[in-house]
């Protein structure tokens, strides 16, 4: 079987498909990536049992299967050809670039997992609002719980939401997405996150313990997380007081001017809110910060939140828009919102 690809593309579509690779397995062939060549089309998988990353290629004169060693990898990397061709014979191949030429051992192609035919209705969403989704939410997955929902996203008919207990980050979509609530484990998301440009049009479907995403070029199935998602909407406040607009890339940058000062073990701010200024400010063994924000409030209150979440949680949005920050009293959790995109943070307690 040869093979001929410019060299951006199979570099592209390698990369997509080696990100799936599982770091630790015992089964040396699913470090290799599995190419398919058919009269229909030509692809690369990568990936186990749990999670599987497809990438197409142009339809190739030549069928068959082959598996491409991680060496190709490193070739793909750092040749500057234009073209790359691929000779694959009894478990050999054979890479040639303008002035190189390597000869590699690889596995039986037939020994590989055969990739999955999702089936099935799917539902349909713009990739650059699954890639906000997954941004806005991301930080928030709980990577140290032994609750192993917690460890990924939830899709819940028209919200995409993760919490680790401290915080909640949900991203509302247009329109619902999946039937009933899939968790999405965190490497699946990094991936999805990646995988998808912005004028994608991605299809969802679901089957049981799996969801498979597809473009007209990338395929991402992964195995679902097991467990019981919390009750997210029953913690969400409807009781707000006080509403309070403010730039979110200055309030951003005050809040990390002010946690300069603070200590390792209590990365805190308190945010004194005033009807035309937010004050914020921090102390440690070091000593004191203070920084001050422009925002348009119809109330008071002072809160004491952690200052990475608060971060986290303003990094989130459009550094140019105003979010809306809405809050209760001081034992109470805020809520920082702009349209889809919403934040809760519980307060922390104040010490002594």
């Amino acid at each position: 079987m040869h093979l001929t690809f410019q060299t951006p593309q199979l570099k592209s579509a390698y990369t997509a498909a080696a990100a799936a690779i599982p770091t630790k397995t015992a089964k040396d062939i699913l470090k290799s990536i599995l190419l398919q060549s058919t009269p229909t089309g030509c692809r690369l998988v990568g990936g186990d049992s749990d999670l599987i990353v497809s990438a197409s290629l142009p339809t190739q004169e030549h069928f068959g299967e082959v598996l491409l060693p991680q060496a190709l990898g490193a070739i793909l990397r750092e040749t500057t050809a234009e073209a790359i061709e691929l000779t694959a014979w009894k478990e050999k191949l054979l890479i040639k670039t303008d002035g190189s030429k390597f000869k590699l051992a690889t596995g039986s192609p037939a020994e590989y997992p055969p990739p999955p035919d999702p089936a099935g209705e799917a539902r349909s969403l713009l990739g650059a609002t699954l890639c906000a989704a997954i941004d806005s939410t991301i930080h928030a997955i709980d990577n140290e719980s032994t609750r192993y929902a917690l460890s990924g996203i939830a899709i819940e008919g028209d919200a995409v939401v993760a919490t680790d207990a401290r915080r909640l980050a949900v991203y509302m979509l247009p329109e619902p997405i999946v039937s009933e609530q899939i968790k999405v484990p965190a490497k699946a998301a990094q991936i999805l996150r990646r995988s998808f440009s912005i004028v994608d049009r991605v299809q969802v479907r679901t089957d049981g313990n799996t969801a498979t995403f597809t473009s007209d070029s990338i395929s991402v199935h992964c195995r679902l997380l097991e467990g019981r998602f919390p009750k997210w909407r029953d913690v969400i406040p409807s009781n707000w007081q006080i509403g309070c607009t403010v730039n979110a890339d200055s309030l951003l940058r005050a809040v990390r001017l002010t946690a300069a000062t603070a200590d390792k073990d209590d990365l805190s701010v308190t945010l004194e809110i005033g009807p035309q200024a937010i004050r914020l400010n921090s102390s440690g063994s070091i000593g004191e910060g203070e920084q001050s924000v422009e925002c348009h409030s119809d109330g008071t209150v002072t809160i004491r939140v952690g200052s990475l979440y608060l971060a986290q949680a303003l990094s989130t949005f459009p550094a140019d828009q105003l979010v809306t920050i809405r809050a209760i009293d001081p034992e109470s959790a805020i809520l920082l919102e702009l349209s889809g995109n919403r934040q809760i943070i519980m307060p922390l307690t104040s010490p002594g």
